[in-house]
């Protein structure tokens, strides 16, 4: 996954939506939904 350190928490907006995993599977491989959906509880 990329560093999301950059990121200023003063003017960024983080959208969570409900992952689906037939939707995410049309994008991006298991494995790289595993990592993206990992990072989510971290970010938020």
């Amino acid at each position: 996954m990329p560093n999301l350190s950059h990121f200023d928490p003063r003017s960024t907006a983080l959208l969570v939506m409900d992952y689906q995993v037939d939707i995410l599977t049309r994008f991006v491989t298991a494995a790289q939904f595993a990592d993206a959906i990992a990072c989510v509880p971290d970010l938020i």
